[in-house]
């Protein structure tokens, strides 16, 4: 579906269902938001919400905004009595991952949940609608700008500047550290979440080591190629 086709964003969202024979299928709902060009040329220029709202506190105020926009409809008496706070707090908390999927709209941010993600299947796919100007004073200047899992106003090293040089690396970094910190935070065994702690600093410490001696473009593909492995070893439950 074409959810903005204008001068400013072209956005679209994907519904992909697949059964497994389980009680419900299941459903994964993707967005994909692109930024036109000043002569209102498409130019490929993908952008995601990391990239639109300011860390920390914009984080933050978008998981309380949805939470509360969520509230409001599932809470309502008689609106869906299966559906808990908890369920809204559980799948709207403040992590990205949470918020994945948006449509940037001339007004209005607006998540999409699917089944499960916030409420009750009963209660179908959700979408928390943020205006605009709740967030005009938490979103970035420039969305084209690199943005990392680490502050890069405050990049030391020679592989964090690099980082923050790229725009795809600077996404690999977040995807590295976004897919590691869930599975920390999803992990109950101590011993196995201390493994993960523990793999993850090494990884850190060797990553400056193997790209010691690139420079320029090829410290920057040196650390893409790096980074791409570390991430399918976490997707693979290394």
């Amino acid at each position: 579906m074409i959810a903005r086709n204008d001068a400013r964003v072209f956005a679209v969202i994907f519904n992909d269902q697949w059964d497994f024979a389980g009680a419900h299928p299941n459903l994964e709902i993707v967005t994909a938001n692109y930024l036109r060009a000043a002569n209102n040329k498409d130019d490929g220029g993908r952008i995601f919400l990391p990239e639109l709202i300011d860390d920390g506190r914009g984080l933050a105020r978008v998981a309380a905004l949805a939470n509360a926009d969520l509230s409001k409809r599932l809470l309502a008496r008689g609106a869906d009595p299966s559906s808990t706070p908890e369920d809204i707090a559980r799948g709207a908390g403040p992590h990205w991952e949470n918020f994945q999927s948006f449509v940037l709209l001339p007004d209005a941010l607006e998540i999409e949940f699917p089944p499960y993600a916030v409420a009750s299947y009963a209660a179908g796919p959700q979408t928390a609608r943020i205006p605009l100007d709740r967030l005009k004073d938490v979103m970035r200047a420039n969305p084209r700008t690199p943005v990392a899992s680490f502050d890069c106003a405050a990049a030391r090293s020679a592989d964090e500047h690099a980082i923050c040089s790229d725009l795809t690396l600077a996404r690999l970094d977040r995807d590295v550290s976004d897919t590691w910190s869930r599975r920390v935070r999803n992990e109950n065994d101590p011993t196995t979440k201390a493994r993960l702690k523990t793999g993850q600093v090494a990884w850190l410490r060797n990553r400056g080591a193997a790209c010691r001696a690139a420079d320029g473009a090829a410290h920057v593909a040196c650390l893409t190629r790096l980074y791409q492995a570390r991430l399918k070893a976490l997707e693979d439950g290394a």
